[in-house]
């Protein structure tokens, strides 16, 4: 988080792994979610990153920044989960999604897997992942406020 807070043009960078409405810090199990707020300006994008857990260095991200605002100034609302793909770090060779020994919650110690050296890509490999809405669903939702100040 330190070398995006020091690039040109990002404003804010956090990171959320409480899920809505526990005491502790986690995984999200089905049904859960995470909740964060966002203060924007027109011009302003978001840009998100989650790990897919059950890999060795596969993340959800979104392809091209997420406008904020539309186009005549109002806030964007609503479903954003079709901006939203399934990435391959290049750090680790992919093992099957869920069995493989080197993935996260398996794993003896950190980078244990094959070292890959490789280009952010989408995934490309053998094995086979769910669609994107199947596994998570981005919605952005703007305060009351902030819809009648337009």
């Amino acid at each position: 988080m330190k070398y995006l807070s020091a690039t040109s043009g990002v404003v804010s960078v956090g990171a959320n792994a409480r899920p809505a409405g526990a005491t502790s810090d986690g995984p999200l199990t089905p049904g859960q979610a995470y909740e964060f707020e966002v203060t924007a300006r027109p011009g302003q994008a978001l840009s998100l990153a989650w790990m897919f857990g059950q890999s060795n260095d596969l993340f959800y991200g979104n392809d091209r920044p997420i406008a904020l605002f539309t186009s005549d100034g109002r806030p964007a609302s609503g479903d954003m989960t079709p901006q939203v793909s399934l990435w391959d770090a290049g750090t680790e060779v992919n093992e099957e999604p869920g069995l493989g020994p080197h993935q996260g919650p398996r794993q003896k110690s950190e980078d244990a897997g094959t070292q890959e050296r490789s280009a952010v890509v989408h995934v490309r490999d053998r094995w086979s992942y769910p669609m994107t809405g199947a596994v998570l669903r981005l919605a952005i939702t703007p305060r009351s406020d902030a819809l009648s100040a337009k």
